[in-house]
């Protein structure tokens, strides 16, 4: 679908044409947006590039490709949006609140239509009942790779890097072409995929444990 974004936006803001040290015209903006409850987001080419990456993304039963970056904005979403040098620049960070994952697009993020180029900071917040959900079939895959040792502070261990106050929340940072984004996940230990991998071999290493402290407690 090549309609991104069907929203009512209004906003106010400020030109300064002349260069002040120069006197030159160079004008650079700056204006404060609401995209207002109701509208329909698509999925950017950003996001698209994303969730081809999330796809993969399945160590330990996380199943990322359940979260859905599209929908119907749910609240008003405000920002304060920059323009100098051809580059748009968000000020204050967007909260963007869609039915299953909230995005926030970080300050600092900047866009250049000239050129196509951008270099971007975006949290995926999920929704509490989505949350669940993945943290269900974690549970899932931990019954089967670690029986007797899952645990709820198991999953707890392996989901920790990315929870934010009881909600799966993926750091995301996205730079180069827009139309060919280079997009990485980001965690406090690393990737996203690297850190689930090394929880994998952590519940590989316990289950192995386990099963050595029973052969030499009953001698099987």
């Amino acid at each position: 679908d090549p309609n991104y974004l069907d929203a009512h936006i209004t906003g106010n803001g400020r030109v300064q044409p002349f260069d002040p040290e120069t006197g030159e015209v160079n004008p650079v903006w700056s204006v404060n947006l609401t995209m207002h409850e109701g509208a329909e987001i698509n999925t950017f080419p950003v996001v698209a590039r994303l969730k081809q990456l999330l796809k993969d993304v399945d160590t330990a039963g996380v199943e990322l490709d359940d979260i859905t970056l599209r929908g119907t904005l749910l609240a008003n979403a405000t920002t304060e949006i920059g323009h100098a040098e051809g580059k748009y620049l968000v000020k204050k960070a967007l909260e963007l609140p869609l039915p299953d994952t909230t995005i926030q697009i970080q300050r600092g993020s900047w866009f250049h239509t000239g050129t196509n180029e951008h270099k971007a900071q975006a949290l995926l917040v999920a929704s509490e009942p989505l949350t669940r959900q993945i943290e269900g079939k974690v549970d899932v895959y931990l019954q089967a790779k670690a029986g007797s040792l899952a645990s709820p502070g198991l999953r707890s261990l392996i989901l920790s890097p990315v929870m934010r106050e009881g909600q799966l929340a993926i750091e995301v940072s996205s730079k180069g072409d827009l139309s060919k984004p280079k997009v990485d996940l980001v965690t406090p230990l690393g990737n996203l995929s690297d850190v689930l991998g090394t929880s994998k071999d952590t519940i590989d290493s316990l289950e192995k444990t386990g099963k050595a402290l029973l052969k030499n407690l009953f001698g099987q």
